[in-house]
């Protein structure tokens, strides 16, 4: 009965959350209509109970679907020919957001004569006669939305699980990728941005720094950032642009959290007096204690120096990095305060950069630096979020119906319009199922391993290789009948997806005489270290972490055999041979003539019985609230993003997982 209420309690809990966080206004709602998932990636579930870990796929933000029907919180949706449902809060209902009432015409050839697309109507349109007392300003980019997509497929990055949408399958840190042109585009696309509280991220900083008043400023200036109200208000006064701007970036870095290691103060001292911490805590041998940062400027990690970016970002805070400018060192909250709002200001707003859309994606019309350089955030999403924020601040402050300028970009391409259909609804999957040589599968075939060297024993000239592809619309070229010349073979076999993004899987075949001459092959040594640095783990001393939830004992143990090792995983002594691997598991590898014993970490599994569950919630939460402390491999468990400390964000990563709006 206790375990039920708990239950009840943490449901209503995640169901206040999504109400919080959520972006819709409530309309009435007529079934069936257009929409829009207004999510950085938002997860599908194959039954309305969101809680029922039915998890089938994401969705990025900008992905139009079919809205059928409501079933409490959660709609029953169509994409792609196919049945799912998602979370209310996250679906932007496109058709009660456009119009085309009386006045249109007339309005919409004005806009059209002031360097708008006719696409952008509807939307501006319905944001006109809802808020007459704002303005929108078309700025051609002089680009087209392709271009501008395929130069930032390496500068964004998503958080995400859906492989559909990797560039490649190299993550940032923890579920961060690089993700491909087509996917960048729908956070690229400004008609996707073209509703009430998304449309802030196209807001001019300079000219709205009036638009302000104590309400909104609370509203943003939570936790942490309650404590500095004065002085964001003060340094925006100073430097002539929005507070709300400067308070919305500092959330979005971390600081309303008073423990956020950027802004205590006691960097060094905290990295020291934690064991389970491997980053530097100085930089070259230089204390970081005594400095803040509150929007997180030069904030990125040095790996040749262990040095994350919260301690690159403090030394950059205290002047060891780039000198003395804009008030620097920082060694209080006011001068970080101050100093990174004069940063912003003379690096972005006053260069061209002046709203949160071209502080990421620097394509605007008066830029000072070139194109596609000079971007603030990785983070693709990251506007987006501030935008909310923004927009948030002002609603709650009732400030909506101020004279707002929207400076709004216009791509050379940007004519049509997206409502109908997208790139994301063509599948990206390029991926190899199986590879078969002269019918026999290759046995250690895996989808993410792109080259293989065979070695095949036949007195044929020929080999027959035949390739399956997971997507059944995907084509293979490469493929069949290949001739061996000087006993060699080399099979280019490149899988092109159906929305035509490309992957090579490069197959060296040796041919082999029936009775080759027995030759002495001298054997390398297998080191132990070798081995992990191979198997896509990670390693603190004797803890192995980064392993999804739900791997399986055989995964791990075909990887480390796969590098020329042997492995063992025991719990409590017992030997494991199947089943996914917990927590508190032990994994014993050894290679040619020594073995090494790690205690094992699965990512968001704190209490080590191999499942996600509100028992780690739980477990994560106690120790945020300081009645219980997690050590060990518990502690590395409970890092989902490996920034060496356990956050608030970590309990919403493993909170998200629980959900099914994102996977560990």
């Amino acid at each position: 009965m206790k375990r039920r209420f708990l239950i009840v309690i943490l449901f209503t809990f995640f169901i206040t959350f999504f109400q919080a966080f959520g972006v819709n206004k409530v309309y009435a709602e007529n079934f069936p209509y257009n929409g829009m998932i207004s999510a950085d990636a938002l997860g599908v579930h194959n039954a309305p109970n969101l809680l029922s870990y039915s998890f089938v796929t994401e969705l990025a933000f900008g992905t139009k679907v079919k809205v059928l029907d409501l079933q409490n919180t959660v709609y029953k949706i169509e994409y792609d020919g196919t049945i799912g449902y998602v979370a209310k809060s996250y679906v932007i209902n496109i058709d009660a957001s456009t119009s085309t009432g009386n006045g249109y015409d007339s309005y919409c050839n004005s806009l059209q004569n002031n360097g708008f697309p006719e696409s952008y109507c509807t939307y501006l349109f319905y944001l006109h006669t809802k808020y007459p007392g704002w303005s929108f300003r078309a700025e051609n980019t002089g680009v087209s939305l392709s271009e501008a997509a395929e130069k930032e497929k390496w500068l964004s990055a998503l958080q995400t699980v859906n492989s559909n949408y990797y560039l490649n399958g190299t993550a940032l840190e923890a579920d961060y990728y690089y993700i491909n042109a087509e996917v960048v585009k729908l956070y690229l696309d400004p008609k996707n941005s073209l509703y009430e509280n998304l449309i802030f991220e196209f807001l001019d900083l300079e000219s709205s720094k009036s638009i302000i008043n104590e309400t909104a400023i609370s509203a943003i200036a939570t936790g942490n950032l309650a404590n500095y109200k004065n002085e964001f208000r003060g340094a925006a006064e100073q430097y002539g642009y929005n507070a709300l701007h400067l308070l919305a970036r500092s959330k979005q870095e971390g600081a309303s959290k008073a423990t956020y290691r950027s802004v205590t103060g006691t960097y060094t001292t905290e990295l020291n007096s934690d064991p389970s911490i491997t980053s530097s805590s100085t930089y070259e041998g230089k204390t970081l204690d005594g400095f803040y940062n509150y929007y997180n400027i030069g904030a990125y990690p040095v790996p040749s120096m262990k040095l994350g970016a919260i301690g690159r970002g403090l030394a950059y805070a205290a002047g060891y990095i780039g000198g003395t400018t804009y008030g620097r060192p920082w060694d209080t909250p006011a001068k970080a305060i101050y100093g990174g709002a004069e940063f912003l200001k003379e690096q972005y707003v006053s260069r061209g950069q002046n709203t949160l859309y071209y502080e990421k994606f620097n394509v605007g019309p008066n830029n000072y630096y070139s194109k596609y350089s000079h971007q603030y955030m990785t983070n693709i999403f990251a506007p987006m979020q501030e935008s909310k924020s923004i927009y948030s601040a002002y609603n709650k402050g009732n400030l909506l119906n101020s004279n707002f300028v929207f400076l709004i970009p216009v791509y050379t391409d940007s004519g049509a319009s997206n409502n109908g259909s997208n790139a994301s609804e063509k599948s990206y999957n390029n991926n190899l199922k199986e590879i078969k040589i002269n019918d026999e599968n290759l046995s250690n075939f895996d989808k993410d391993v792109t080259e293989y060297y065979y070695k095949l024993t036949t007195e044929e000239d020929t080999v027959k290789i035949v390739a399956l592809t997971e997507d059944s619309q995907a084509t293979i070229n490469g493929t069949g009948n290949l001739k061996f010349v000087n006993n060699l073979v080399t099979a280019n076999i490149v899988v092109t997806a159906p929305s035509g993004t490309k992957k090579t899987y490069v197959l060296t075949i040796e041919k082999q005489i029936t009775e080759p001459v027995e030759k002495k092959i001298e054997v390398p040594e297998i080191k132990v270290d070798s081995i992990v640095n191979e198997i896509e783990v990670k390693i603190s001393n004797d803890i192995i972490y980064g392993i999804s939830p739900g791997t399986d004992v055989n995964t791990i143990l075909e990887r480390i055999k796969s590098k020329g090792g042997n492995g063992e995983i025991k719990d409590n002594n017992t030997i494991k041979t199947s089943g996914p691997i917990g927590t508190t598991n032990i994994l014993i590898i050894s290679g040619t003539s020594e073995s090494k014993t790690y205690n094992i970490a699965i990512r968001g599994d704190l209490n080590g019985d191999g499942d996600i569950s509100i028992l780690d919630l739980l477990k994560c939460q106690k120790h945020l609230l300081g009645s219980y402390k997690l050590t060990g491999s518990q502690f590395f468990a409970s890092d989902t993003n490996y920034d060496g400390d356990i956050t608030i964000l970590d309990l919403l990563k493993i909170q998200k997982h629980i959900l099914g709006s994102s996977k560990l």
